[in-house]
């Protein structure tokens, strides 16, 4: 076993990292959800739109996350 990938929306992401998304980042829709699962961890790479921007936030299953990459509509 390497590693697994999922897709899904935000009904099946973890309720504390989405507690955590909707209250940091309230203007924003989550578009989807990639989880990536190895032998060692689980993380979440949650897709946020506005009407300007895409917005890529990496979780870890704890609920800790980062901004991995941002891009401009245009």
């Amino acid at each position: 076993y390497l590693r697994s990938k999922r897709y899904y929306g935000e009904d099946n992401l973890p309720v504390n990292i989405l507690y955590k998304i909707k209250k940091k980042y309230a203007d924003k829709k989550i578009f989807g959800i990639t989880e990536v699962s190895t032998d060692v961890s689980t993380d979440y790479y949650i897709k946020l739109e506005d009407e300007k921007n895409w917005t890529t936030i990496k979780s870890d299953a704890s609920g800790s996350f980062e901004v991995f990459e941002k891009f401009q509509k245009q």
